[in-house]
């Protein structure tokens, strides 16, 4: 059992850091390119919210009963 959670825990970790590293690319696209830059305002929110996601379910829950 503590395996699968820790590989699980893993999992989700290196998927962070993939969503991280693509999140800072289109950042550094927007900055280079005025174009980049209005098209970033629409992709920005999306890329926030899967951020955001992955943050949440990298927090380990309280199982109280």
């Amino acid at each position: 059992m503590a395996e699968h959670i820790k590989l699980q825990a893993t999992s989700v970790w290196r998927e962070y850091q993939a969503a991280v590293v693509d999140y800072k690319k289109g950042e550094a696209m927007a900055s280079i390119f005025g174009r980049g830059l209005r098209q970033w305002g629409v992709i920005k929110p999306v890329k926030a919210a899967r951020l955001a996601t992955l943050e949440s379910r990298m927090q380990m829950p309280l199982l109280l009963e």
